[in-house]
């Protein structure tokens, strides 16, 4: 999800991944504001940052996904190619250590 910050009036005059000061607010990416901010500038560059952003949503949706067909058994995670499973392990363990206030980190070979 983007960060926006806004002018006076409310409006969004900026979207970051990251929130860049106390001034700027977590928004949905489906938000009306955040829409006519993407579709109100130059159409490549809206489209271009709005798929951008989606990119990071939809790569979570695809992390649960594979999860759960895991979990119900429908495929094997090491059915999956070794780059795939090596970079949703690295995702998953960087989720952990959030989710427990540990520090992330990678081994050399992990890097690549």
């Amino acid at each position: 999800m983007p960060y926006a910050r806004r002018d006076d009036h409310g409006n969004i005059i900026e979207l970051h991944r990251n929130p860049v000061d106390d001034q700027d607010q977590y928004v949905a990416l489906s938000d009306p504001a955040v829409l006519a901010f993407l579709f109100d500038h130059d159409a490549q560059d809206a489209a271009h940052h709005f798929l951008a952003i989606s990119d990071m949503e939809l790569a979570r949706v695809l992390e649960d996904l594979v999860a759960v067909l895991v979990d119900r058994q429908l495929i094997r995670f090491t059915d999956l190619p070794a780059d795939a499973q090596r970079k949703l392990t690295l995702r998953r363990r960087a989720r952990t250590a959030m989710q427990d206030e540990r520090p992330f980190s990678l081994d050399e070979d992990e890097l690549l």
